[in-house]
Formats: structure tokens, C-alpha cells, sequence
């Protein structure tokens, strides 16, 4: 076999997953948490009975299936699911999809619809496909559930009212229904329902620890049992298990069924891995395993399916409660199955007595928690376009059918996700006296964006363009031939107005569109690319005496519109004190951006920069102010780090290793610098014959660490381990740093020595929290 195969093999989990789950069933068969378990499970038990009696209800199919589906579900899915706290059943937010595929399949056509559903769903997780189910949008999950919620409502008031049930069961007839036959209403069904409801609401703001739904159900069950009310109850529960069989198939029922059983593994395995996330916040505790939950849920389906049961999902409420009672490992859903299998067997003639109504009035109070307006309005006011999503969703599902609601909300909202990547926005910026007229393009440049680009052109004759413009396309993400040749068009009609222009931050993939449109236009948009303003005089060939200051004024005025309104808390902080954990000494090089380089935000670095790097060894007759911002940097902000960075090309270490650097007029007019590079004049002394500017750019900031160390704070501060030293290099070109590392006795990539000091500390067994060393620490 090679080893292409067996990295296959290794990947994908063709032995689900089983090794990864038998150290977790192991611990199942200790008393570790057992109590803790048991408690749990059995909680979740007193809750998921009446649920899972109602789910059956409103699915169309007995209530003792719904009964059923649990204790498989629970089993199974616990034993072999990807999220040890969850807990499976059936669900309400897939009870109209069943009753749906029963009301045209019939029962059996069900359980070919679960088996197929499952295996989906195992060979989902086999093949390791579980991320993909996250890219439903929210809003149509949420405009589904919303939809779902308000059938469920809707479907039960006939049962809630006392009426014989409607023969067509979709929303607008069931409430035509019930409109003609609001004189026949029984008050006794509606008060059982009422108070059903009522108690579901009301006893957890009174009384938080209790399991209100079953005391919801078990109160009323008793009034109606005591009383003698003449309402219709659940019937006969059998009060044993059914033995598992294969669903009759054939190839007819199979093809007409496929698409049902895609809806179910959709929407079955897209319910299930929310719950997981949501239960992960809850409990704090490692991350699920979508892939190995979907290999659960699928075994899950195809038990519930063998024992004649319906669909299932993970189920956040009682997962969530699973949680909130205490549960530590998979052993509580197991037990909460158990639990119930002892409901079937011992208590089967008393759930026989549960009147419809009351199941009826659980529903109710379900669907109208699923409905969830305020989840709406939350919307609303995040985002418009995400709350058409889940309107078109939510009146699809209620007009139409499930399937179209889900068909016309993934629609809905792929249609403004298209838009949305292919706007581009510009801003126009018009520096008046302070140089050219910046448009600045974001967004994608595409075929669809024509409506934008004529705006520009309108703007750009508005706006008087004589010192020219510039095309910041830095920030646009996407374009293509047709956005390329629009803007082919705009820079032609500048070129007949005779207005210059140019093209700047264009990225490498942004720069083979335009050369393949060069190629027919002479050039056009390339031979004006700049990558900063300073080649505006060269591409232009024009002498702007004061553009310097002006561009410098146009950068402070867009500073602060830019910046300011969104920084602004940090500003205002700011301007009352500092706190920099660095103290970062580099060269005055415009070419190095200390800030850039670092990623770093304003407060962060102090910051010394002079010619060459240089830092004075302490006690020299003059006074120099790199001593002055030293102390002050350590013994006043406390910085923990020191940082000295040289850089390629610098000009100062050029000029020790060449005489010729500068010419004599030069040397003349440059008195102070030439006194100044004499600081570092023992790194020449010290270097060999034939050295690259490299090598002598790097001795240089390892000289200049050793000068540091001439410093009586530092040398303090080095001894109780109050700070430390780093020699960093920056490589223009390829906008690497590396840093010294004194092992090896060479420079490494950045970051090199932060890691090996975490593997270090990990392997000793030590929680690693933090790479900088505080000062009280140290000094403890």
C-alpha cells in the first residue's frame, strides 16, 4: 500500500473514530462523577418525556415513538458523538419536515427517509465534511426555526381548542379552520392547554431548580384524571421495546425519497453542530468534534430508523440543561436514556393517561420560544440585508413549504452576498492646494460594478483635477478584465482632458489583468504604476517645489478623519499617559517603519532612532540624548524589552566601509556626521576584509547591544531579570526580521526563540502564561 493510501486512510476516520472513544468509555465504567452524572441524567429525563411525547404529536406519528427515539437516541449518539455533553432526540424544529413526509409517504417512507438521512450523515463524518454544513446562513436558520415555530403554533390550536383536526394541515387553512369553528371550542381543552403553557413560563421564574415541563404536565394530567374531564388522552403506551428490522425498500420509494432525506441530513446534522457550539460556551470545556458528531448522529439515525423510530438531532435545550445540571462526561445522556427505558417498562399506563391538550400546550409553549422575536429585531438592527434573509425565509416556509423557504433563503441571501463582493466603494479626496486628488478604490472591481464607476466619472468632472490624480487600488480585493477595462476608460478620458493620473498599491494579481489590457492599449494603465508619491515627479515629470509639505498636510488631515473616528478611545487615553513595553531602537531610515514592521499600535514602542543604530557607551565625555531616553524608558516606564534593529542598506554602516560613500564637498558640509559614525568606529576595526553590508550591519547591532550593557540601570536591571536585550535584523526586500540567537550564535528567524522558550517551559510541566517577565515577579 503507498503512502499516499495510508495518509488517506490515517485522515478520513473509516473506523469511527472508535480509538479516539475508548479512553472516554472507560471512564465510563468508574464511579469518578458518577453522582454528578446520574443527577443530570435523570433531570434531563423529567424534561425530554413530555418533549419527547409532544415532538412525536406534532410529527404526525404516535407519541410512543417519540418516546422511542429518545432512548435510542440518547444512547447511541452519547456513545458515539463528538460532543461528550450534548443530548440527542427528536426534535421540534424537525417536526414539520416529518409530519410533511409522512402525510405524503406514509410511516414507512419515514424510515427510509431517516435510514438514508443517516447514512449521509456517517459517511459525512467518515469522510470528514462537517465544516461544510456551517456555510447555511444564520439568518435562514434562524428564519427557519422562526417558521417552524409558527406552524407548530398554528397546527396545535385545533388539539389546544378541543376541535377535530383539520383535513389539510397547512397554516391558512387549519386557521380557516378554526375560525368557523370557534362556537364548538371546549372550555375544559383550552384551560388544560392554558395551564400547560402558564406553568411552562411562570414556575421557572419562581422556581429555577424545578423541571417545569413535566410539572406542566403532570399537573394538569391529574386535574383531568381526578375530575374525570372528558378529554381525549395519549392512549395505550406499549411498555416494552420493539426488536430492530430493515424498512421495506424499493428502487421507486428510494428515488422519490432521496430529496426528502437530503432535506433531513441538512437541516438534521446543521441543528446538531449549533447545539455543539452553544454547548461548548456553556461548559467551557474542549472544543466538539464536528466530524465525529456527525458519525454519532448518523449511527443515531440509523439505530432510531431499525427500531421504527423518527428522525433526530442534537437538542440544545436539553443538552443545555445537561450542562446546567451538572453533567461532567457522556455517561448523563446515557443514563437520561436509561431513565426512560424505565418509564417505557414501568410507568407506560400512567403516560397513557396524558390528555392530548396538555401535549398540545407544551408545543404551544415551544413553538413560542422558537419564534424568538427578539432574535429578529436583533437583526434589524445589526444588519438590513441579513434581516430580508430571514423574512424571506420565515413568510417562504409559512406560504409556501419548508423545502421553498430553505430553497428561497439560501437564494435571498447568496444574491446580496454577490452584490455585496462585488461593490466597490471610493472615496474622493480632493487635497485642493495639498497636491493631486486621491480616489481610493475598496471593495471588488468586477463586471457588476459599472453603476459605482460611472459615480466616479461624474464625481471626477465635478472636481478640478489640474494637479492631477492618483488610484489607490491598495485596498481592492478583487478585479477583473471587465472592472479593469472600465477603468481603462476613465484614465483614457483623463488622458484626452490631458489631466495626469497614476496607479498606486496595485498588488501582483491586480498587475496581470492590467498587462494583459496593456498589451492592446499601449501601455496605458502600467507605465503609470507608482508604489509611493515620490515617484510622482518621475512618472509626471514635473517639479512640485512645495509638494513635500503639502503632502504631509493632506496625510494630517486624513489622519485624523481616518483614524481619529476610529481610535478614538485610544487617543483619549493616550494623551494621559503612555505605557510601552519596549523600548525599540532603530535607524532614522525612512525605509523602516518601526511601527509597520511590529504590527504595533500608538503606546506601544519607545522609541530612539538616530543614524546607524547607535547607541554611545555610557560614561563618554558628551552627553548624548540616546542615554537620556534609555534611562528614562527603563527606570520611568518600566519597559520590559530593548529592542536594536539594524537594517539592509543602511547607509551609516556604508559609509565606515567605504571612504568613497560621500564625496569631499560633502564630507565638508557633513562635519557632525562623520563625528557621529566615529561612534561606531570599532566595528570596522573589528571586522574582516571583504565583509557584505549585511554581516556588518548585524556586528553593528550586537556592538550596540554591548554598549547597552555599559549602563548602570541596565546592568541592574539585566541582573534581577528585569529586562532583556534583542538584536534584530530587518530585511527590506522581503520584509523578514530575524533576530540573534546567542546559542547558535547566529540570527534566526523572528519568533524562533518565544517558541523554543514555550516548548521549553511546557515540557518541564510548567503553564507557560506569558513570554515577558514582570517585575514584581522577578523580584520575588
Amino acid at each position: 500500500m503507498s503512502l499516499a493510501v495510508i495518509k488517506i486512510m490515517k485522515h478520513f476516520r473509516f473506523n469511527l473514530g472508535i480509538p479516539r472513544l475508548l479512553p472516554e468509555w472507560k471512564k465510563l465504567f468508574t464511579t469518578r462523577d458518577l453522582k454528578a452524572d446520574s443527577m443530570a441524567g435523570i433531570t434531563v429525563a423529567c424534561v425530554a418525556l413530555p418533549l419527547s411525547l409532544a415532538i412525536a404529536l406534532a410529527s404526525g406519528v404516535a407519541p410512543a415513538v417519540g418516546l422511542l427515539t429518545a432512548i435510542i437516541a440518547s444512547i447511541v449518539c452519547a456513545l458515539f458523538g463528538g460532543a461528550p455533553l450534548a443530548v440527542s432526540g427528536p426534535a421540534a424544529a424537525m417536526s414539520i419536515l416529518i409530519a410533511t413526509i409522512v402525510e405524503s409517504n406514509g410511516f414507512s417512507g419515514l424510515l427510509i427517509v431517516c435510514l438514508t438521512a443517516g447514512c449521509m450523515q456517517l459517511l459525512s463524518g467518515i469522510f470528514r465534511l462537517g465544516k461544510l454544513i456551517n456555510f447555511i446562513p444564520l439568518p435562514v436558520i434562524a428564519g427557519f426555526t422562526a417558521g417552524i415555530g409558527a406552524i407548530i403554533l398554528i397546527g396545535q390550536l385545533p388539539r389546544a381548542f378541543g376541535l377535530p383536526l383539520p383535513e389539510n394541515p397547512y397554516i391558512f387553512s387549519v386557521l380557516n379552520h378554526v375560525w368557523h369553528l370557534l362556537p364548538q371550542v371546549k372550555l375544559i381543552t383550552v384551560s388544560l392547554s392554558f395551564l400547560t403553557i402558564a406553568t411552562v413560563f411562570f414556575l421557572p421564574r419562581y422556581f429555577p431548580r424545578l423541571p417545569a415541563v413535566l410539572i406542566a404536565v403532570i399537573l394538569p394530567t391529574l386535574l383531568a384524571y381526578l375530575f374525570k374531564f372528558p378529554v381525549e388522552t395519549i392512549g395505550v403506551i406499549p411498555n416494552s421495546l420493539p426488536l430492530p428490522k430493515i424498512p421495506h425498500l424499493t428502487t421507486l420509494e428510494f428515488t422519490e425519497l432521496f430529496s426528502d432525506s437530503f432535506i433531513v441530513f441538512g437541516l438534521a446534522s446543521l441543528e446538531t453542530l449549533l447545539s455543539c457550539s452553544a454547548i461548548d460556551k456553556l461548559a467551557k470545556s474542549k472544543r466538539h468534534d464536528s466530524d465525529q458528531e456527525l458519525i454519532g448522529q448518523g449511527l443515531g439515525n440509523i439505530a432510531a430508523a431499525l427500531f421504527g423510530g423518527i428522525p433526530i438531532t442534537g437538542v440544545i435545550a436539553r443538552s443545555a440543561l445537561n450542562v446546567q445540571a451538572g453533567a461532567k462526561t457522556r455517561r448523563a445522556a446515557i443514563i437520561h436514556g436509561l431513565v426512560l427505558v424505565l418509564v417505557v417498562y414501568f410507568a407506560a399506563s400512567l403516560i397513557s393517561q396524558i390528555p392530548i391538550a396538555v401535549l398540545s400546550g407544551v408545543l404551544i409553549a415551544v413553538a413560542l420560544r422558537m419564534m424568538h422575536p427578539r432574535e429578529f429585531i436583533m437583526i434589524w438592527h445589526t444588519d438590513r440585508t441579513e434581516a430580508l434573509v430571514y423574512l424571506a425565509t420565515f413568510i417562504c416556509i409559512i406560504g409556501f413549504d419548508l423545502l421553498a423557504g430553505i430553497k428561497i433563503g439560501i437564494l435571498v441571501a447568496l444574491i446580496i452576498a454577490l452584490f455585496r463582493m462585488s461593490r466597490v466603494k471610493a472615496s474622493i479626496r480632493n487635497r485642493e492646494e495639498f497636491g493631486p486628488t486621491t480616489i481610493k478604490l475598496k471593495g471588488s472591481l468586477t463586471f457588476l460594478s459599472s453603476t459605482q464607476l460611472d459615480s466616479i466619472k461624474h464625481s471626477l468632472q465635478k472636481n478640478e483635477l489640474k494637479q492631477g490624480v492618483i488610484f489607490d487600488l491598495s485596498q481592492l480585493e478583487l478585479l477583473d478584465t471587465s472592472g479593469a477595462t472600465q477603468l481603462l476608460e476613465i484614465v483614457k478620458q483623463l488622458v484626452t482632458d490631458n489631466i495626469k493620473f497614476a496607479l498606486k498599491g496595485v498588488t501582483p494579481e491586480h498587475n496581470q489583468v492590467l498587462n494583459t489590457l496593456d498589451k492592446h492599449d499601449s501601455q496605458v494603465l502600467t507605465s503609470y504604476l507608482i508604489y509611493d508619491e515620490n515617484e510622482l515627479e518621475e512618472i509626471w515629470q514635473d517639479n512640485h517645489e512645495l509638494y513635500g509639505m503639502g503632502r504631509l498636510a493632506y496625510g494630517a488631515k486624513k489622519f485624523k478623519e481616518d483614524l481619529e473616528s476610529h481610535q478614538r478611545n485610544l487617543f483619549k487615553k493616550l494623551e494621559k499617559y503612555q505605557h510601552p513595553h519596549t523600548l525599540f531602537i532603530a535607524c532614522s531610515d525612512s525605509r523602516v517603519n518601526t511601527n509597520l514592521i511590529t504590527s504595533t499600535e500608538p503606546g506601544e514602542l519607545f522609541t530612539i532612532r538616530n543614524v546607524g543604530n547607535i547607541i554611545p557607551s555610557y560614561g563618554i565625555h558628551e552627553m548624548h540624548s540616546e542615554a537620556a531616553a534609555i534611562e528614562f524608558a527603563i527606570v520611568h516606564l518600566k519597559v520590559k524589552e530593548i529592542v536594536v534593529c539594524g537594517h539592509a542598506g543602511c547607509g551609516a554602516i556604508t559609509a565606515l566601509l567605504s571612504e568613497e560613500t560621500f564625496s569631499e564637498e560633502q564630507k565638508k558640509k557633513m562635519p557632525s556626521l562623520r563625528k557621529w559614525i566615529k561612534l561606531a568606529w570599532e566595528v570596522k576595526d573589528k571586522l574582516p576584509p571583504g565583509i557584505s553590508l549585511k554581516k556588518a550591519v548585524q556586528f553593528n547591532v550586537l556592538l550596540q547591544l554591548e554598549n547597552l550593557k555599559t549602563y548602570p540601570i541596565v546592568q541592574e536591571k539585566l541582573a534581577n531579570g528585569q529586562i532583556r536585550l534583542h538584536g534584530w535584523y530587518y530585511n527590506i526586500s522581503t520584509a523578514s526580521l530575524n533576530e540573534w540567537d546567542e546559542k547558535q550564535n547566529m540570527f534566526v528567524p523572528i519568533g524562533t526563540l518565544f517558541t523554543r522558550a514555550m516548548e521549553q517551559n511546557m515540557q518541564a510541566g510548567v503553564q507557560f502564561q506569558s513570554f515577558y517577565v514582570a517585575e514584581n515577579s522577578a523580584k520575588k
